[in-house]
């Protein structure tokens, strides 16, 4: 079983359901720096920069928002959404 996703340049280091900690404040939708979302998805982009969706889930296991960052070369939030 492989442990994570592989790229054309390296190992990516997460794979689809791991957590991986929010790099940042999103007050907008409640989200303090180090809390952790569920990854869902996974984009190898041009140039070799990969591309998480994480999903936020609650205490309560309702989503409470979206949130796309990258995670390959660096870590930082790119978009977010509340769900609705």
């Amino acid at each position: 079983m492989e442990d994570t996703a592989r790229t054309h340049e390296g190992w990516v280091g997460y794979k689809e359901y791991d957590l991986v900690s929010i790099p940042a404040d999103i007050p907008a939708i409640g989200v303090k720096i180090g809390e952790t979302g569920l990854v869902r998805d996974l984009d190898l982009r041009l140039g070799g920069d990969v591309i998480a969706t994480l999903q936020l889930i609650s205490p309560t296991g309702q989503t409470k928002g979206w949130v796309e960052m990258e995670v390959r070369p660096s870590e930082r939030v790119l978009s977010y959404s509340a769900a609705g």
